[in-house]
């Protein structure tokens, strides 16, 4: 018998929506995917099957049906997006690369300010952003604050020395309270109603004050396992983006295209030109990310199957077991699509928060108790991180024969 255990699996009510962007009825579906779930910190798992469909009029591409907001909120609630507390030396790789694309196109408006600078990141995550900016611009800010609805992350960032937190969604914020410069960093793409996010900024935004955006830059798309739009409701365009933001009262100062897309906005003023929307060129983009990313992904999606499905039978023709590293939402979809029965005996995480509790059916160790669990192989269940998870083992003595590294495995 399998030593898994399952939670019950929370299904999502999906609506119908029209574009997100220019609110057309015209659509053509993309793709669909109807066995995607979410996971949330606690290991509860919703359903939530994916369609993509590209906007006829002004080549947005959106889930639709999407999943009703209130419930999606829930599981925003109990999201944990690393942890708080693992050390600097963990996470710093990945947030400097967020704080550099930031202080690529935000550092002029810090430096030449006059002024105390009042800063809110709205969806901060573990707060390393914020708390990077704080430091780098100490001189300069007068009054921090970051925002969050994941109650695991509210919970480790309440009472940090760096910035106001506050446990809440964007829409529960006080809007009578204006900041000098907003920071949205990969927070846009999740808003279902972007042209009401986008009033709401312009209330709490001084008159000259400047609003960060960091979108994932949908033509480097990532190839992998796990759906290439990482379950967002909304995937942009420059082109379309643009348009939006010019629709809503803002100006795009100047952007750079990069892993994300980070743009630098403001409200629009007398003399500022209006924005009109090249279909066309967006229509080709959309095209050449269709017929280039679908194929490659396809094709790296297959290769890892056929790998996995061989390392599998193999640990089963021997009589040993299978430890996966990664509790989140990878490693979620390799049991959707992988029969692992009867061979894996537990996860590994380096999120404490996880630690000693029941993911996906398994039970989730800290990665300093390998030595202590029996096993054949360790699978590496990560396009991010791999070479970090495979760092971490080695350095805890765990033999390179005894790792299975997907992606590297597939040439990738």
């Amino acid at each position: 018998m399998s030593n898994r255990v399952l939670n019950n699996e929370i299904t999502f009510t999906m609506n119908q929506r029209n574009c997100p962007v220019c609110d057309s009825l015209k659509s053509k579906s993309l793709y669909s995917n109807s066995d995607y779930k979410y996971i949330d910190a606690n290991g509860e798992i919703y359903r939530a099957p994916l369609h993509y469909v590209v906007c006829d009029d002004c080549a947005h591409i959106y889930k639709n049906p999407n999943p009703d907001s209130e419930q999606f909120n829930e599981l925003y609630r109990s999201a944990m997006i690393d942890a708080a507390e693992t050390s600097a030396e963990e996470n710093d790789a990945r947030a400097a690369q967020h704080f550099n694309a930031f202080i690529k196109l935000a550092n002029e408006f810090f430096s030449e300010s006059q002024e105390p600078i009042s800063v809110l990141e709205i969806g901060c995550g573990n707060g390393k952003m914020l708390k990077e900016i704080c430091v780098c611009y100490h001189d300069k800010i007068k009054q921090a604050k970051g925002i969050d609805p994941s109650l695991p992350l509210g919970r480790a960032l309440s009472g940090n020395n760096y910035f106001e937190f506050e446990n809440i969604r964007f829409d529960q914020l006080d809007l009578s309270r204006k900041y000098d410069f907003i920071i949205l960093d990969n927070v846009f793409e999740h808003f279902d109603f972007p042209r009401e996010e986008l009033n709401r900024l312009k209330q709490i935004l001084t008159m000259d004050g400047q609003i960060y955006i960091a979108i994932p830059n949908i033509l480097l798309t990532p190839t992998g396992f796990v759906d290439m739009f990482a379950g967002h409701p909304s995937n942009y365009l420059l082109e379309n983006f643009n348009w939006l933001i010019d629709q809503s009262g803002f100006h795009l100062l100047r952007y750079d295209y990069g892993k994300w897309l980070t743009c630098l906005i403001r409200p629009k003023r007398t003399g500022d030109d209006s924005v009109k929307l090249d279909i066309i060129s967006a229509k080709s983009k959309v095209n050449e990310l269709i017929g280039r990313q679908f194929r490659k992904n396809n094709d790296v999606r297959g290769k890892i199957i056929l790998l996995i499905e061989k390392e599998v039978a193999e640990l089963k023709r021997k009589g040993k077991k299978l430890i996966i590293f990664g509790a989140g939402c990878h490693t979620q979809e390799l049991l959707c699509q992988i029969d692992f029965e009867n061979v894996i005996c537990g996860l590994i995480d380096k999120n404490s928060y996880y630690h000693g509790k029941k993911r996906m059916g398994y039970l989730v160790y800290s990665p300093a108790q390998i030595s202590s669990l029996e096993f054949g192989k360790i699978l590496l269940s990560s396009q991010s991180f791999e070479n970090d998870m495979r760092k971490t083992l080695i350095n805890l003595g765990v033999a390179q024969d005894r790792i299975i590294s997907i992606y590297e495995n597939v040439g990738y």
